[in-house]
Order: C-alpha cells, then sequence, then structure tokens
C-alpha cells in the first residue's frame, strides 16, 4: 500500500472518530445549553477545563511518547522489546495518575469557594462536582494512554469505532443525566464516552525488566519535551481564555463563551483526529524509505492543510447560525464571538499540522518557543482586550495569539524540511478557504436552518472551485491523488481526471 493510500484509509478512519466524537461533544453541549441554561453550562465547562487542565499537566509526556515510540518497536520486529517498553510507560502512567490526583485535590482546596459561589447551588452539589472532577481525571488519563496505544499500532478503524460508540453514550448519558440531575448528572455523562476505549487496556501484558538505557533515556527527553510543547500548546492555551473570562466578566459570560467556544471545539476536536492519522503514518513512510523523507513530509502537511483550512473558515462563517439554532435565542449574543473562534481554529490547524513533522524529526524544542509566546500572547491579549470588548475581546485576543504561533511553527517546519510550506500553495490554500467562508457566510446569515445547510454546501463548492478550477492543485498533488483512486471503478476514475486534470 502506497503511503498517500494508507494515509487516506487512516486519516478517513481517524476523520469518521473525530467527526463523531466531535459532533457528540457538540450535540451533547447543545442538550446541556438547552436543559441547564447558561448558567448551568457555565458549570459545566469550568468543570470540564479543569480536567482537561489537570490531564495535561499531569500527564508529563507518558501517553505521547507511548505512540511515538511504539511505531519504532513495531519496525524493529521485537515483540518482547514492544510489551517492555509499553508496560515501561503504563507504570509511569500509574505515577503520573497518583501525582496528578494530589494536584487536582490542592486546586480544588483553592477554588471550592469559587464553585460554592458561582457553579453550584448547594454545598452538597460542589462536594458532587468535585468528586466528578477528580473521577473524570483519572478515566481521562486512562483514556489518552488506551488511545495512543491504538494509535501506535496504526488502528485507527478501531479508534473509529471506539469514538463512535462513546459519542452515542455521552449523547444518551448527557441528556438524560442533565434532566433529571443537573449538572451532577451531566458531568456523569460526559464520563461516558471514554470508558469504551479503556477496553484496549486489558491487552497490555505485564513485563519484566526495562528498556534499555540508552532508549530510555531517548524516551525520557522526547517525552519531557513533548510534555512541554503540549504545555504551550493551542489545544490548552484556548482555554486560558475562558478563565480569564470566569475572572474578569461573570458567570454569564463564562456560559456565553463556552457556547461560542463548541464550535470551535467541533472544529479543533476534527483537526486533531485528522492530525494524528498523520505523523504514525509520516513515521512508517519515513522509516521505509528514509531518502524520501522530504517529499513525504511535504505530501503530509499539504494532505493536511487542503482538508482542514476550508473546514475551518466554513465552520466559522456558519457559527452564527448553527450557534442560535441549536443552542436557542439565549445564545445568540455569542454568534460574532464564535465566528472569531473558528477563524482562530484555523490558525491552530497549522500548528497542529506542523507538529507533526517538528516532533518526527525530534524538533519539539519549536513548538516549545512558539508555545512560550501563545501562552504570553493569550494571557496578555486576554486580560487587556476582554476588560475593554468583553467576549469579542477573548475572542480577538485568541485569534492574534495563534495566528502569531502557526506564522512561528511555519517558519520552524521550513527550517526543520526547506521549502516544506511554499507561498505559492499555501497562499493558494488559504485563500480559497477564506472564499469558501466568506461564501458560506453571504449565504447562510440570518437564514437559520435552510441557511446552515445552503451555506455548508455553497461553502464546499466555492473551495473546490477555487481550488481544482481556478488555481489548480499543484502537480504532486494532482500526481498523488491520482494513484490513490487507481483501484476505484473506472467512473470515479474519469470523474477525477475531469476535476482535477491530468499530470502534466
Amino acid at each position: 500500500m502506497s503511503l498517500v493510500e494508507r494515509l487516506i484509509k487512516n486519516a478517513s478512519f481517524s476523520l469518521m472518530g473525530g467527526l463523531t466524537s466531535a459532533v457528540g461533544a457538540f450535540v451533547a453541549a447543545a442538550i446541556v445549553a438547552r436543559s441547564l441554561g447558561v448558567t448551568g453550562t457555565a458549570s459545566v465547562a469550568m468543570a470540564m477545563s479543569i480536567i482537561f487542565f489537570a490531564t495535561v499537566i499531569a500527564d508529563v509526556g507518558v501517553s505521547g511518547s507511548l505512540s511515538r515510540f511504539m511505531v519504532r518497536e513495531i519496525h524493529a520486529g521485537e515483540t518482547s522489546g514492544l510489551q517492555t517498553f509499553v508496560w515501561d510507560r503504563f507504570k509511569l502512567l500509574a505515577a503520573a495518575i497518583a501525582g496528578g490526583l494530589l494536584l487536582v485535590g490542592v486546586f480544588l482546596t483553592f477554588y471550592w469557594s469559587d464553585i460554592v459561589d458561582k457553579y453550584a447551588h448547594s454545598r452538597e452539589e460542589a462536594l458532587l462536582i468535585c468528586a466528578l472532577i477528580i473521577i473524570s481525571f483519572v478515566v481521562h488519563m486512562l483514556f489518552a494512554f488506551s488511545y495512543q496505544y491504538l494509535r501506535g499500532f496504526l488502528e485507527f478503524r478501531a479508534i473509529s469505532r471506539y469514538s463512535m460508540i462513546g459519542a452515542v453514550l455521552q449523547v444518551i448519558g448527557v441528556f438524560i443525566g442533565s434532566q433529571y440531575f443537573g449538572v451532577v448528572g451531566a458531568l456523569a455523562g460526559y464520563l461516558l464516552p471514554n470508558l469504551p476505549m479503556l477496553w484496549v487496556l486489558s491487552r497490555l501484558r505485564t513485563a519484566r525488566g526495562t528498556p534499555p538505557p540508552q532508549e530510555r533515556l531517548a524516551v525520557r527527553r522526547y517525552a519531557l519535551s513533548l510534555y512541554v510543547a503540549a504545555l504551550l500548546s493551542p489545544l490548552l492555551w484556548v482555554r486560558v481564555d475562558l478563565l480569564i473570562v470566569d475572572q474578569l466578566a461573570s458567570a454569564k459570560a463564562v456560559g456565553l463563551f463556552a457556547a461560542a467556544a463548541t464550535v470551535a471545539a467541533l472544529l479543533m476536536g476534527v483537526c486533531q483526529m485528522v492530525t494524528n492519522a498523520l505523523l504514525p503514518n509520516l513515521l512508517r513512510a519515513v522509516a521505509e524509505r528514509p531518502e524520501s523523507a522530504a517529499q513525504v513530509n511535504a505530501t503530509i502537511t499539504r494532505f493536511g492543510m487542503f482538508l482542514l483550512l476550508p473546514a475551518c473558515f466554513i465552520g466559522a462563517a456558519l457559527a452564527p447560525n448553527a450557534i442560535e439554532l441549536v443552542f436557542g435565542a439565549e445564545f445568540g449574543g455569542a454568534g460574532p464571538t464564535a465566528t472569531l473562534l473558528g477563524c482562530a481554529a484555523a490558525a491552530s490547524a497549522i500548528t497542529l499540522v506542523l507538529s507533526g513533522v517538528l516532533n518526527a524529526a525530534d524538533a519539539n524544542v519549536a513548538l516549545v518557543r512558539s508555545g512560550v509566546v501563545g501562552a504570553a500572547l493569550t494571557v496578555v491579549l486576554g486580560i487587556a482586550l476582554v476588560s475593554q470588548f468583553g467576549l469579542l475581546g477573548a475572542a480577538m485576543g485568541r485569534l492574534g495569539a495563534q495566528s502569531t504561533v502557526a506564522a512561528m511553527n511555519i517558519a520552524a517546519a521550513n527550517r526543520v524540511v526547506p521549502g516544506l510550506i511554499r507561498a505559492g500553495w499555501f497562499s493558494r490554500y488559504l485563500l480559497a478557504s477564506a472564499t469558501a467562508g466568506a461564501a458560506a457566510w453571504l449565504t447562510a446569515h440570518g437564514h437559520g436552518l435552510l441557511g446552515l445547510l445552503l451555506g455548508a454546501l455553497t461553502g464546499a463548492l466555492a473551495f473546490f472551485v477555487m481550488t481544482v478550477l481556478a488555481l489548480r492543485l499543484v502537480e504532486d498533488d494532482r500526481m498523488a491523488l491520482l494513484r490513490s483512486i487507481a483501484g476505484q471503478p473506472s467512473w470515479v476514475r474519469r470523474a477525477a481526471v475531469v476535476l482535477i486534470g491530468r499530470p502534466a
């Protein structure tokens, strides 16, 4: 199977899993908004943010390094070495969970008064919320390890299957929980989508001994750099603005901002699942053909950009319609904020695509540098702009910070792989994506559900026309796409030739 064929296959399964997970989370957020209103939405959003922060901080690179070095062990063909490595990582995970529980306990102690005063109706409900935060933290840590284990084996079909089951459980659980038990029931429902993936842990087997010292050192260095990069990644710092709104505005503002951020979270979830499929394929392809590493990096980068940039801009354009339609008129004022957050998701998508290239080249230090700048800008711009412009200020701060991070990572990726991001094709994809977003907004604006559907269709067609007919794909992309469908029915091949043209 060629690189492009394998990439399309795995990315397709990863995208299916990402879509179902992201859509499930979006529907669950809508259920919470409809059932619990703005204040209930704020309570759930703050609890989920605490869980997310605790998981990222406590992981110390254990789960991320698992999939990265599993690919190496599998390529080496030593089953015992792979088993020893995985078990060694799992023991470190147990230690990380223990340390994380202490961290969560300390944080909840200091934040207890805010939970009681702003996000719970009684001390008893506040205690239940804290208990669910602690349980959810442990489940999320185990989920992350299970997910990376499957990712290391390139089992994206299984990831997709578990994601679909989890999404269904989440929607059902959040609906029943929020209807009958309020915020506590909704948080319990948010636990359910992570449980199916934990079945993967039954595959683990105990192993004596430890990996060789040289390998342990390499893994430790990679895990540390990955951990620092994760602490400064857009996936973490995009949530800091919610905390800024919490401290500088009100609980109602938190609820509105959380609703606006669900569209960006939906886009980011899809982007993350697609890019998660890119790194293992990149590593496998480079291991098989080291001499073609530069071309592999270029193909995977263009593939990711081609999928994600238009999705983010079109999603941003449709966000106001989606917010009012799905969450209700009470949340209508969050529409413009949601559009800006969707545009910021496009900048984050660029960083996510390039992080795979930088991770594969063990150049995580570049992600750390850009992350430091992004973190500082998120805090500085957030505090300055929220004070002046409220929710729109928070969104503008995120957009400015993530755009700066994306620009820095483009420069870093070009240093690692010279010519990786060429101005020609990148500017064409960016222009086509922004134009598609504008077309979607003009079609959808003020027309409710019909506008939402027509806007999505118009945006997709506009991107297709701009990229295929007016701008044309770059030559390598055309050839790769044609090769990837070589085994498809003749009508599919003929349609592809008409749409993207024959290679010169």
